[in-house]
């Protein structure tokens, strides 16, 4: 079904787009293009180039048949068929000499869809993986890009690639290239730092784009930092799941180190001294049975009974832990530029000592999510997920969260209904993700 659904939809993407003017053309060769069809499971991308006065109508096709945007990059996703798409228009930013006649101006026809010809499919394919713009973005060929390039080498010598070589990157790049082509295409990738500052000494141009996406990426790494999203609910409300739907999904369509879940559950296992102090939580307030449960809340919803020292100790380790995992965060979300995922969050209302004052304090100066996501619905039905809690402690955990967040956070709050299926809420979350951090 998954196959079938993929090529039905490209079809219909392309009928569509050409129905209303969209000019494109495909940046890999038709075999790749039908085997990422023709495969139900795949990390591979399809790579369109469209024009820049038509781009915005293409999207729009897109966003119709369920695709959704991936945070900054232009690539789409089709999470039902498991297709992606990648738009590039403009200047290509691997391989910026190309512009857009370059692309649509030369494009040939086959099988009802417009490719690159022979002699612009080999450059793109040769310099893509070598960057020679980039500050170190170079990248082994895929064995795909080798026998297509192994191939076709005699083209090297023909005057059209030849020229735009030499054109773009200078005589001695285009002479060391075209030797080591037909020695190693690993030769290649093994020189392309020297590949890159011969471009550099012999282009005008290639420095000008170089020095271009060295600013880009300064000012990235000075002003751009990782988003941080909270999903939040009840027990037995699928947060867990819904996090590691969401992690699987970024790291399947972008990079497998682009996430960091971090589980902000009151004194939960996260490393070492943590878990010790969850032990002593534990030993120190062991969990009411459920039959209890009830009285205790109707006696004091918001605060068990305890001891002066007891809650003295717990402020302290609850505190402890806070800024704890804040440093966690910081590191990630604005060191590492990392998504991060939080399981829970330390605006939690529904635990016993959410109002002590410390907790309170702290939550004025701690790092603040960028999306609250929670997760709600009929507490009857999560009391027969995970049977920990009754279903009137779950009712009122959720009444009360829901309230602390609409009043505090209304502008970064989205509640979705739980009670859908797995999927439906997953896609959602992706959607409403993929709108909220571009």
């Amino acid at each position: 079904m998954q196959l079938l659904n993929k090529q039905k939809l490209f079809t219909e993407i392309l009928q569509e787009a050409e129905s209303i003017g969209v000019s494109y053309v495909m940046i890999r060769h038709k075999d790749s293009v039908i085997r990422v069809l023709n495969t139900p499971s795949t990390n591979e991308d399809i790579d369109v180039y469209i024009s820049k006065n038509t781009v915005g109508l293409f999207i729009e096709i897109l966003r119709k048949k369920g695709f959704i945007r991936f945070f900054q990059k232009q690539l789409y996703i089709n999470i039902e068929s498991g297709m992606k798409i990648e738009i590039h228009s403009g200047s290509y930013t691997r391989l910026p000499f190309c512009d857009e006649n370059f692309f649509l101006n030369s494009a040939i026809r086959s099988g009802g869809v417009n490719y690159l010809p022979d002699d612009n499919l080999f450059l793109i394919l040769l310099m893509h993986p070598l960057d020679v713009t980039g500050l170190r973005g170079h990248r082994k060929y895929t064995q795909e890009k080798e026998c297509y390039l192994l191939k076709h080498k005699d083209k090297i010598f023909e005057d059209n690639v030849k020229n735009k070589i030499q054109t773009w990157c200078g005589l001695r790049f285009y002479k060391t290239i075209s030797r080591k082509l037909f020695i190693d295409l690993d030769s290649i990738y093994r020189s392309a730092y020297s590949l890159k500052i011969k471009a550099l000494l012999a282009s005008e141009e290639a420095r000008y784009f170089f020095f271009n996406r060295c600013k880009k990426r300064l000012y990235e790494l000075c002003f751009y930092q990782g988003r941080i999203i909270t999903v939040m609910g009840i027990d037995g409300s699928g947060k867990t799941t819904l996090i590691d739907n969401i992690s699987a999904s970024l790291h399947d369509y972008l990079d497998d180190s682009c996430t960091k879940i971090v589980y902000m559950g009151f004194l939960g296992g996260y490393f070492l001294p943590i878990e010790k102090l969850s032990s002593l939580y534990r030993a120190i307030f062991p969990r009411p049975s459920i039959a209890s449960e009830d009285k205790e809340i109707e006696e004091n919803p918001l605060l068990y009974t305890t001891s002066s020292f007891k809650l003295g100790l717990m402020s302290f380790l609850l505190a402890l832990e806070y800024l704890v995992r804040n440093t966690v965060i910081i590191w990630y979300a604005y060191f590492r530029k990392k998504t991060i995922l939080l399981d829970r969050s330390i605006f939690d209302q529904h635990t016993k000592f959410s109002k002590l004052k410390i907790i309170s304090f702290l939550r004025r100066f701690l790092v603040k999510p960028d999306i609250f996501i929670f997760l709600k619905g009929d507490t009857s039905i999560f009391f027969r997920r995970k049977q920990e809690y009754q279903i009137s402690t779950l009712k009122f955990s959720q009444e009360a969260n829901l309230e602390y967040l609409r009043k505090n956070f209304p502008l970064k709050l989205n509640e979705l209904d739980a009670n859908q299926s797995l999927q439906t809420v997953h896609l959602q979350a992706m959607d409403l993700l993929s709108e909220k951090l571009r």
